[in-house]
């Protein structure tokens, strides 16, 4: 419904200019004289003005008051509101330059606040830094450093492994790190080294028997029975070993007698070494062998100071997973369990074993004591021959 405007009048209302005549013959002029004259007159003496003849007051500038209010009114409704870049126009070139440099400052201030509180907390990272690796927490000892390092390494060259898992045709050697973390080292080492046997070049005490490992870079490398002795070579290393401990010489490592079994055709089977070799060419090396029934009461009679033996253990008899392969026993412990260096995995030394236990991992077990060395046994048959000639 439109609003009516009780200050809205008509076009009759509005009075006209000039002088033309109302329909009453008088001119509006005169009439809007005298109404004039009339409100003046009555103002001046505080009292209402006149009705015109028509029965109504003078009213030119009454009337004339709502229509500027209303005109100043739809002025004021119709005007649009000024936009930011109108306003910023009308701005002083002054108050602009001035509003560009708080922004920049600001901007520039941000910047220097973010750029200190990244410096200062580098800086304080840089210092927490451990010096000893990087890798390890700072807040922690040495000595805790030390335990996670060695891991660290092996998982990083594990992956390096992993990377480069094609260099690998031989994949026995692939097997051989998943399952021996201690071999992790060896296997990233190998598509890079010469494959070539070294001396063993430690120090060997005759009654003490050293741990070998068949991965040993000094060895692991050589091809035997037709893979690396890194995977085969636990015979080898197992006679390595007893010869070592009761000889207290280091001149035949694993790669000598891996060498020397194969240049005799023993080099086979599920443990890649025949039991033959042991039974009857470790004489070469200045030992002597006796084999026996393996049973409880033989492991414990035949085992004492001075005596290894040497134990072709079956698959899954001395590990779950474990293949055919040899070890040693060489001391008895003094609640009857026995300990076993295995050349294939070096948790085996860390556990005591029944006698019963090993026992039942062979048919077949072999003594092994120090014999007469070879160079020995020349020197004697020289002065027995010079000592009849001389008779």
């Amino acid at each position: 419904m439109p609003y009516d405007d009780p200050y809205r009048r008509t076009r009759s209302d509005v009075p006209r200019q000039g002088n033309d005549r109302r329909a009453d013959g008088r001119s509006r002029s005169a009439g809007y004289s005298g109404s004039q004259r009339s409100r003046t007159s009555g103002a001046g003496r505080g009292q209402r003005p006149q009705q015109g003849r028509n029965g109504s007051r003078g009213r030119s500038n009454s009337a004339s008051r709502p229509r500027r209010t209303n005109q100043v009114r739809e002025l004021n409704l119709g005007a649009r509101p000024q936009t930011f870049s109108q306003r910023l126009r009308r701005l002083e070139p002054r108050a602009i330059v001035l509003l560009v440099a708080i922004v920049v400052l600001v901007v520039v201030a941000v910047f220097l606040v973010s750029s200190c509180v990244s410096s200062c907390s580098t800086q304080k990272e840089e210092e927490k830094v451990n010096q000893l690796d990087a890798r390890v927490s700072a807040d922690v000892s040495d000595d805790v450093t030390n335990k996670f390092s060695p891991t660290l390494d092996r998982n990083e060259k594990f992956a390096w492994i992993a990377q480069n898992a094609s260099r690998y045709p031989d994949t026995t050697l692939i097997d051989l790190a998943v399952a021996q973390p201690d071999a992790i080292d060896f296997v990233a080492s190998y598509p890079d080294s010469d494959k070539a046997a070294q001396d063993y070049g430690d120090s060997v005490t005759k009654g003490r028997i050293p741990e070998l490992y068949c991965w040993d870079s000094r060895w692991g490398g050589v091809d035997y029975d037709g893979h690396p002795l890194a995977v085969t070579g636990s015979g080898p290393t197992a006679v390595a070993m007893a010869y070592m401990g009761l000889t207290g010489r280091a001149d035949q490592t694993p790669a000598t007698i891996a060498q020397m079994a194969a240049s005799g055709g023993f080099n086979g089977g599920e443990s890649h070494l025949s039991p033959d070799f042991v039974a009857q060419k470790l004489t070469d090396l200045g030992l002597e062998v006796q084999d026996y029934t393996s049973s409880d009461s033989n492991v414990t009679s035949v085992l004492d100071a001075g005596t290894y033996l040497l134990v072709e253990a079956k698959a899954g008899t001395l590990g779950d997973d474990s293949a055919a392969h040899w070890v040693v026993a060489y001391t008895e412990n003094e609640n009857g369990t026995v300990q076993v260096f295995d050349p294939t995995d070096p948790s085996a030394a860390t556990h005591q074993w029944s006698s019963a236990t090993i026992a039942s991992a062979c048919d077949t077990f072999y003594a092994v004591k120090e014999g007469t060395q070879p160079e020995e046994a020349d020197d004697s048959a020289s002065s027995t021959a010079t000592t009849t000639t001389t008779e």
